[in-house]
């Protein structure tokens, strides 16, 4: 949500995997799919439905909302993952620029050269590029400036303090130095895992332009999210 406006600008794709009618927590089943390796068929099955929104969403008036979409190191790694990605979105008709693909910091600082240039050539091909859950770990900081991201993801145990615990504590400081490195370096900036309406307040008082959270959804299908899009035209 734009925190100014309150228009829906985007959502993030979400796996749930539903046992006895319940989803459930991506936390219970992506580290068994990491170790398993049924992470590269999943994700790429993931992507498959991403653009298969995106396309739902451009019949149905909504062209420019771009979807987000977690990307494992795993796939990451693969040779063949770029040219999988190209030839997916080619043949849904989906303009890369729709498309954002979310990497933890993890990720790029695990392997920080090739890391570097992977995330240059999808910038190439036109896609956005999310660092999620940024501010987690410390030697970023110093890298961030010369990756080809487009968006930094704040932390949600940044957000989950802050508006609630006033001005001075860690989390607060934290999110507020994100946000600022964040406009320094001319990048889109979301908060996430926003909650209440005091953590709203906060953030826009701190310049962040952007947040998602439970305050403004919940996981739902496409075709409500379409309805919700609607709505609030």
């Amino acid at each position: 949500m734009d925190l100014e406006t309150g228009a829906i600008v985007g959502a993030e794709a979400l796996a749930r995997w539903t046992e006895d009618g319940r989803p459930q927590s991506p936390a219970s089943f992506i580290p068994v799919a990491e170790a398993s390796g049924l992470i590269v068929p999943l994700g790429g099955r993931v992507i498959e439905l991403v653009c298969e929104a995106l396309r739902a969403m451009e019949q149905a008036g909504f062209p420019d909302i771009p979807l987000s979409v977690n990307v494992s190191p795993l796939q990451l790694g693969r040779r063949e993952f770029i040219e999988e990605l190209a030839a997916m979105v080619a043949r849904h008709g989906i303009e890369p620029r729709r498309m954002e693909i979310e990497i933890t910091e993890g990720a790029v600082m695990s392997d920080y050269q090739d890391g570097r240039e992977l995330l240059a050539r999808l910038r190439r091909l036109g896609f956005g590029i999310a660092v999620d859950d940024f501010g987690t770990g410390y030697s970023s900081l110093r890298y961030v400036h010369s990756l080809p991201v487009t968006r930094l993801k704040l932390d949600r145990q940044f957000t989950a303090g802050v508006g609630e615990q006033g001005e001075q504590g860690e989390g607060a400081n934290v999110a507020d130095m994100i946000i600022t490195l964040g406009h320094r370096l001319g990048l889109d900036i979301v908060a996430e895992g926003v909650e209440t309406p005091a953590q709203v307040e906060w953030l826009r008082r701190h310049g962040c332009p952007c947040a998602q959270g439970f305050l403004f959804a919940h996981p739902e299908p496409v075709e409500d999210f379409i309805a919700r899009l609607r709505g609030q035209g």
